[in-house]
């Protein structure tokens, strides 16, 4: 049902998709809900359109990404935990827009490990605003 859902939306007209055409879009959080969601329709747009937009995504998991989303010419996995300490990210050199949608998710954890999830949120979003500030992306 998914993979419907999402070239569903790729075919949508009302959203601005020449906005991305040519461009390299980075997503973490690639393989929960929304990050998922949102990769399988930029992947069914460009399957569909060949408009020679990049899809990049941040992972920490690369073998459940590449189960996830199969083999497409436009996708790019690379491996980034969210918990580490930001030292720049190999395997990224282009981005136009990041969108980032990795956050623990664990109930567990935000009870039992708050300072963990804090620490967690708070790195990956200055990682990610690092990595718009190095490439000029939006984020």
């Amino acid at each position: 049902m998914m993979a419907q859902d999402c070239r569903e939306l790729a075919r949508d007209v009302e959203l601005p998709w020449k906005d991305l055409q040519g461009k390299a879009v980075v997503v973490t959080g690639a393989t929960g809900l929304i990050g998922k969601t949102l990769v399988g329709t930029l992947l069914a747009r460009e399957d569909e359109f060949a408009a020679g937009t990049t899809v990049c995504v941040l992972v920490r998991d690369a073998q459940k990404a590449h189960a996830l989303f199969g083999e497409f010419d436009a996708l790019r996995v690379v491996t980034w935990d969210a918990a580490r300490p930001f030292d720049g990210l190999e395997g990224v050199e282009r981005a136009n827009f990041i969108f980032h949608c990795a956050n623990m998710t664990s109930s567990a954890a935000f009870v039992e490990r708050p300072v963990d999830v804090i620490g967690t949120t708070i790195g990956g979003a200055h990682a990610m605003l690092e990595l718009a500030r190095k490439t000029g992306a939006s984020l």
